[in-house]
């Protein structure tokens, strides 16, 4: 008899773990920073835009070359051999930890706002970026459940203005449509 192998998270988890790897910390930060260069910021995002998508571009088509590879580091050790293919994995598996400690001084410096006692001392604030990095690094199930509640906090707000718009334009839309169609 067949057995179904339970999956360690569900659809909802995996969702949060691609948004958040996607987006990470500078979308919540780099506003604030680029918000005084004008319209000189929003190009900056336009060529950021443009190399994200040339990088995912890239990578469909590597994966579609060499289904048989496991990733990046397969793919560039049989096109480059294995010394690269190692440097490779090397480099990322080293700059992931970097944007760790990266990760969870945004989140302190971004719940500081939220609770003052964070920013009350440098202790405090460097103990709140510890636990952080702690609670994301302790188990995947975890690390997801920050990611679900970081992605799900900002998004809220931004559904709220699109259903205010759609609301809007639907009255708006209705008003129009009712000073054409009813007799008066």
């Amino acid at each position: 008899m067949d057995s179904v192998e339970k999956r360690p998270f569900g659809f909802w988890m995996a969702t949060a773990l691609v948004v958040g790897g996607m987006i990470g910390s500078g979308i919540f930060l780099m506003p604030v920073g680029l918000a005084p260069l004008g319209w000189t910021a929003v190009a900056a995002w336009g060529i950021s835009i443009a190399g994200a998508v040339s990088l995912a571009f890239t990578m469909s088509r590597l994966a579609q070359a060499m289904p048989q590879a496991s990733g990046v580091v397969a793919v560039t050790g049989a096109a480059l051999g294995e010394l690269v293919g190692v440097l490779v994995g090397w480099s990322y598996w080293v700059s992931v930890w970097s944007a760790n400690a990266g990760i969870s001084i945004a989140a302190t410096s971004y719940l500081g706002s939220f609770v003052p006692w964070i920013r009350a001392t440098p202790l405090n604030g460097a103990m709140t970026a510890i636990f952080t990095g702690f609670a994301c690094a302790r188990s995947m199930r975890h690390g997801i459940a920050v990611e679900v509640a970081s992605v799900a906090a900002p998004s809220a707000p931004c559904l709220m203005i699109v259903r205010l718009v759609v609301m809007t334009s639907s009255l708006w839309f209705a008003a129009s449509l009712s000073a054409h169609y009813i007799p008066r």
